[in-house]
Parts: C-alpha cells; structure tokens; sequence
C-alpha cells in the first residue's frame, strides 16, 4: 500500500474537501479500488467519510504511525539503538538551542 496515498485519504478526512480536485480525486480512487470500497460520499459541498472510511481512517492513522516509527529507527547509524526527536519553539534563541543540544552528546 502506497503512504501517500493514506496520507491524502487522512488530508481529505480532516478537511472533507477534495483541494486540488484531480490529483486529490485519482489518489482517493486507487485507494478505494485497493480496498474494494467507497470511502468518501461526494458532493458539491465537500467528502463525507462513509462507514468504511470511518472504519479506516482508524487503521490509516495506525499505518502512518508505524510507517514513521520504521523511517526513524532504519535510520538510526549502526552503533546507536534508538534515535531522539527534540522540538523547540521558534522563540526559542538558536544559541540556546544548540547549548542544549551540546549537552546532551557530552
């Protein structure tokens, strides 16, 4: 199954709308023929998620989790076992940061 493709059912999930029309649309039907259902109700006022799209959108939501949990721990160097994620706010003064950040490889 193709990620992206889960992300833009989860994209169309959350805003119930179509943005860019074609490729948005072409996306969301090679999903729906992967799974053998209709996922969306469409209309002129937007996508409304049928039974079965509800029922996904649990399992894409999982999909992507997981998909984003391998990304990060394949990419840990050999030696290492784990990998960090560290997030800061932009307020937050780049110096500060990178002090921080010294400290943490000492």
């Amino acid at each position: 199954m193709d990620i992206a493709l889960i992300r833009t059912f989860l994209e169309v999930a959350a805003t119930g709308s179509f943005v860019t029309q074609s490729a948005i649309s072409l996306r969301i039907q090679r999903l729906e023929d992967s799974l053998g259902k209709q996922l969306f109700t469409r209309s002129k006022a937007g996508a409304e998620l049928t039974p079965a799209g509800r029922e996904f959108e649990r399992y894409a939501l999982s999909l992507i989790k997981i998909w984003e949990e391998a990304r990060q721990q394949i990419g840990v160097p050999e030696g290492y076992t784990k990998s960090l994620t560290i997030g800061a706010r932009l307020c937050c003064k780049l110096f500060q940061r990178q002090a921080f950040c010294g400290s943490l490889l000492r």
